[in-house]
């Protein structure tokens, strides 16, 4: 008895040796429109077979994502991020585009990558999104297009973009590290690739200079965060990165939200919760705290 109390003695003691000390912090979170803003979407009523633009929720916002219309509004609203969804097209573009194919969103037809993106912008973009499954369209022949990723940094060069690559291929990766190099982009420095590991993993070799992260990547630093992050040993794999934290795994993050987000950009790191295309909740607003927003709920703020 006196020899299991005496080791959860030393426990107790190690742990508190051991353990971070809160820390205050003056950052302040940035927004970032995510699929560059645009319609809440009912995830929970979409499976493997259907598409976002046919399962909206109905909201106060007047934009579809991944447009040029979405990015003037998030610019507009004081957004300092714009994620948007890219897929390499057959003459070697970026549209500004989310699904593979074309069938769902738009009046075309067949894979995205198949069409050039002269052909694309010809595509009524409004033409499947819909708040009553098929009710009625409301932004179905209103002059909604795809947008390639050069136009829309051409209209906002300023911005800084979060750019997640669909199709993840070798030609794919490479092709687009040939074309941020043409764009006009004023904070090329601070511009993120999103995809798959091992893309993200070739394009840190392409460009060493240009971050690129995965999901594999943010999980690894979540999961070894919520193990020994509370301790003053800082995982390696949550260092000069970002961290994207759903809402509903907040709490399993040791210092949540101030303590983390200072900890985490003492380490060349920003925090974002992680809210897509949900309603906004006045408690997600952690900015104060240093702590980011990725949403697409524009009409919140």
């Amino acid at each position: 008895m006196k020899k299991t109390a005496a080791i959860l003695l030393i426990l107790v003691i190690t742990l508190f040796a051991f353990k971070a000390p809160e820390i205050k912090s003056n950052l302040q979170g940035e927004l970032v429109a995510y699929r560059g803003g645009g319609q809440l979407i009912d995830y929970a009523s979409m499976d493997n077979f259907s598409c976002s633009a046919s399962n909206l929720m109905q909201s106060d916002n007047q934009v579809i994502e991944n447009t040029l219309q979405s990015v003037n509004q998030a610019n507009a609203k004081g957004f300092d991020v714009i994620h948007l969804n890219i897929l390499r097209t057959k003459d070697n573009n970026f549209a500004v585009f989310h699904d593979w194919k074309l069938d769902c969103a738009t009046n075309g037809r067949g894979k995205t990558s198949h069409h050039t993106m002269e052909s694309l912008e010809k595509l009524d973009a409004g033409y499947g999104y819909t708040f009553d499954h098929g009710e009625s369209y409301p932004w179905r022949g209103k002059g909604v297009k795809i947008s390639s990723l050069r136009a829309i940094v051409e209209a906002f060069p300023e911005k800084t973009y979060w750019l997640n690559l669909k199709n993840s291929d070798e030609r794919s990766v490479a092709v687009l590290n040939d074309y941020l190099k043409t764009l006009p982009l004023e904070n090329k420095g601070k511009t993120i690739l999103i995809s798959s590991k091992w893309a993200a993993d070739y394009f840190k070799e392409l460009n060493p200079s240009l971050l690129a992260v995965s999901v594999d990547s943010t999980k690894a630093c979540f999961i070894d965060y919520m193990l020994y992050g509370w301790s003053r040993i800082f995982p390696e794999s949550c260092k000069n990165t970002v961290m994207f934290v759903p809402p509903d795994k907040a709490d399993y993050l040791w210092g949540w939200p101030e303590s983390f987000a200072s900890r985490m950009s003492k380490n060349g790191t920003r925090v974002y919760l992680w809210a897509k295309h949900s309603e906004i909740k006045q408690e997600y607003d952690l900015r104060a705290k240093g702590i980011g927003i990725i949403t697409g709920d524009l009409s919140y703020f």
